[in-house]
């Protein structure tokens, strides 16, 4: 542990403690002194200037999302794309468990090739689900990636971030610290740039949101440090749940939805990360439209790939096709604002990348070698 200027500490309260008020002699962080009233916001980092023009603003009205155009308008953002990884065989799976850890914004060399194979298939966007913010020397790559997606504006690819949450509530304190921590860098590092709409709450958060008050204390804690560590730029706040952990007896899939409306989650856009043949299911889109009036979003879509399955590649990808076109023929002919039928606002295909990771079995090449997948 160390101490600077991102280092942040939670109040008693839930509050957030403005990190100039920390007592750090010697280079080693002390206990937190909480202000009397409401703290103010996280200290931000040194931000760089854009790359180009001024930061893209979003925002939400009703079930849909629009993002600022060059002339001073908006216009509707549908959303079109992939979970990202760029890991190449051989390295594992991107992670920001610690200040070593590998993230896919770390290889911008990585990112060109595949944002310029992505423009030419019109995608619009990516989410990542692992941000190393541990370490301030890869800020640069980061950065560099961003630019990359943004591309001077020309056909950009828009991006989510995130920082892995494994369960809510947080299983120490200790944890808690770390994680809020980090959303406060990557948030202060990248809230200035037009590449970024939004930031990811988790990205497949475990725990049970049915009926749990600490699921959601924690969650709106991380939820409110990004608000926060925002400032004036116009980004969104989402969030993401595994399908099956989301259940609940009334409420099929979207129990995390619901729960976070009963709770008052601090969310902007929900989402859910859905492994089923049909995410276009009327019954699935109608609890949405009972429990929610935000916009709603599919973070994660496909198919789990199990040999045991019986089904070979050729039917996997198959269903994988049938489910992004029963995703979009919801959203394709949406052209204008005054639409009423929209239910949801896209989604991401899982994933740009196959986990060879998760392979053991001869499905996948010589795990040693060291080539694109």
């Amino acid at each position: 542990t160390y101490c600077d200027a991102t280092l942040h500490q939670i109040c008693p309260d839930g509050t957030i403690c403005d990190a100039s008020k920390l007592d750090c002699p010697n280079n080693n962080p002390h206990a937190c002194i909480c202000p009397s009233g409401p703290s103010g916001p996280p200290t931000p980092s040194p931000t760089p200037a854009p790359p180009a023009g001024n930061s893209t603003a979003f925002f939400t009205k009703g079930r849909k999302i629009f993002v600022s155009t060059p002339g001073g308008g908006s216009e509707l953002f549908i959303i079109r794309g992939f979970s990202y990884s760029n890991a190449l065989i051989g390295e594992g799976a991107p992670n920001d468990g610690d200040e070593f850890a590998y993230d896919a914004f770390m290889h911008p060399d990585r990112c060109a090739q595949d944002f310029a194979l992505m423009r030419s298939y019109n995608v619009n966007s990516i989410k990542l689900y692992a941000f190393n913010a541990m370490n301030s020397t890869v800020q640069g790559l980061h950065l560099k990636c961003l630019d990359q997606a943004w591309n001077g504006g020309h056909k950009p690819i828009f991006v989510t971030l995130s920082v892995w949450i494994d369960i809510l509530p947080f299983s120490s304190s200790v944890e808690k610290q770390l994680i809020v921590q980090n959303y406060a860098t990557m948030v202060n590092v990248t809230r200035h740039h037009p590449a970024v709409w939004a930031y990811s709450i988790g990205s497949e958060i475990g725990g049970d949101p049915n009926n749990n008050p600490a699921y959601w204390s924690d969650f709106n804690i991380v939820a409110k440090t990004v608000r926060s560590a925002m400032g004036s730029y116009q980004k969104l706040i989402t969030t993401g749940s595994y399908q099956t952990n989301g259940v609940s007896p009334d409420v099929p899939c979207i129990g995390h939805i619901s729960n976070g409306e009963k709770y008052g989650a601090i969310v902007d856009v929900w989402g859910v990360d859905v492994y089923s043949p049909d995410p276009d299911d009327e019954d699935l889109m109608e609890n949405i439209k009972k429990y929610t009036t935000k916009p709603f979003w599919f973070p994660e879509y496909g198919v789990n790939f199990q040999p045991s399955q019986g089904k070979t590649e050729e039917q996997l990808s198959a269903t994988l096709y049938s489910m992004a076109v029963g995703l979009f023929a919801n959203t394709v002919n949406l052209t204008s604002s005054e639409d009423s039928a929209q239910v949801y606002s896209g989604g991401m295909m899982f994933e740009w990348i196959d986990e060879y990771w998760k392979g053991g079995h001869n499905c996948y090449p010589n795990p040693n070698s060291a080539q694109p997948w």
